[in-house]
């Protein structure tokens, strides 16, 4: 379904980096730069203080980005799409 990722693209596109104290298991929003695309993540582990690894959850991708690439998760967003009993 494509209309969960134009939602994602909606609520950061514009969106300011905004320094936050990123911690194992957080979740987060991942800028995919190639793409110009946002997946919603969660952090694995600080791999040094500008990288972090972070595992995309929907797409099941495991990648190393820039704290840059990264955006807190709206409350609203973690439920998005999960599917709920």
């Amino acid at each position: 379904g494509s209309s969960g990722s134009s939602g994602m693209i909606a609520a950061y596109e514009n969106s300011k980096w905004e320094p936050v104290k990123w911690e194992n298991d957080m979740h987060c929003a991942v800028k995919i730069q190639d793409k110009n695309q946002w997946r919603r993540g969660q952090i694995i582990r600080m791999v040094t203080d500008t990288l972090v690894e972070v595992l995309l959850y929907d797409v099941g991708v495991e990648l190393v980005v820039n704290v840059d690439c990264l955006r807190k998760l709206e409350e609203n967003l973690k439920t998005m799409g999960r599917l709920s009993l």
